[in-house]
Formats: C-alpha cells, sequence, structure tokens
C-alpha cells in the first residue's frame, strides 16, 4: 500500500493522512469490526512506525518517524504523530535495524514497524491472536503495558513518496 497508494496523482509524496490509512485498512483481516477501538474488547490495539531514513554520507543520515495506530482514537481521526526531520548518525541507525544501512549517499530505506500492543495492563490470551500452538514473545517494550507481536519489514521506497507530509 504505501508504494501505490499515490500511482494516480501528480504529487506523490505520501501524507500523514494516507499513512493513517494505510495502517487502519492493513489491520482489516484481524480487526473487522470497532475491536480496534475503544473498550478494545481484545484488549489489543494496532500500531505502525514509519521510520524513513536517507544517507547523507558515510556516517550521516536524515531520519523521520512517523507513528499511526489505533489507540486512543477512533476513525476517521486514527491516533498519529508526526515527527520532523533530525540526523542520526549510521550506529543509531543500525540500532534501529542493520539492514538500514545504506550503500551509497542518496540512497532511501523505509522500515515499517508494525505490532499489537496491550490496549490496558492485562494478560492476553494468545488464542485471541491465533497463537495455539505459541505464544508470541517481544523484546521490546515500548509502551507502558507491552508489545505483543511485532514485525519489522525493510523497503526501498520509491523515489518521491518520502519525507511524508504532515496534512
Amino acid at each position: 500500500m504505501v508504494q501505490q497508494l499515490t500511482n494516480l496523482r501528480i504529487d506523490k509524496h505520501l501524507t500523514m493522512s494516507d499513512l493513517r490509512r494505510i495502517t487502519y485498512a492493513s489491520c482489516l483481516n484481524f480487526f473487522h469490526t470497532n475491536t480496534m477501538f475503544q473498550p478494545f474488547s481484545l484488549g489489543l490495539y494496532y500500531d505502525i512506525d514509519y521510520y524513513y531514513i536517507k544517507r547523507k554520507n558515510i556516517n550521516t543520515y536524515s531520519f523521520q518517524d512517523y507513528y499511526t495506530g489505533t489507540y486512543g482514537s477512533d476513525l476517521p481521526r486514527a491516533n498519529y504523530q508526526y515527527r520532523s526531520e533530525m540526523e542520526k548518525t549510521l550506529a543509531e541507525i543500525k540500532e534501529i535495524h542493520p539492514d538500514l544501512e545504506c550503500d551509497k549517499d542518496g540512497d532511501e530505506r523505509l522500515c515499517v514497524y508494525v505490532a499489537y500492543k496491550k490496549a490496558y495492563n492485562t494478560t492476553i490470551v494468545k488464542q485471541k491472536l491465533g497463537f495455539f500452538l505459541m505464544i508470541p514473545q517481544s523484546k521490546y517494550k515500548k509502551d507502558k503495558y507491552g508489545v505483543v507481536t511485532e514485525y519489522k519489514l525493510i523497503i526501498v521506497p520509491k523515489p518521491g513518496l518520502f519525507p511524508a507530509k504532515n496534512e
């Protein structure tokens, strides 16, 4: 969805509105009702962090973080946060994910960090997520109640999509 959403537009840059719609649409396979919003009948909510990086030189990267999720809001105003551009070193970029390292100046990468998180401090029943044989484990504890399951995907975005606009 990130790569194709703006195909028919003249201005190819993604907007925060686009990223919010992508987040909402990407969790409909699991949350096909209002269970993704308060009062969180499944005890879970859905988040996507988009980490966009562009290499300036061998040790300097431009970095932007876009957050979208279903916590604390309802449609059509899915929760989001836009963080302005900052500089990070190669070591800081590798901490996020080693595959974000770029080969040459001007190269771009996008890390799409998807997570199901606990909506409140409770024990999540693993069957709610469809895990009948194993309990998902997470090494990250980014929020107050913890990440239940997560996935990171690294892509090279099509030229002109990022940095996303705060609209």
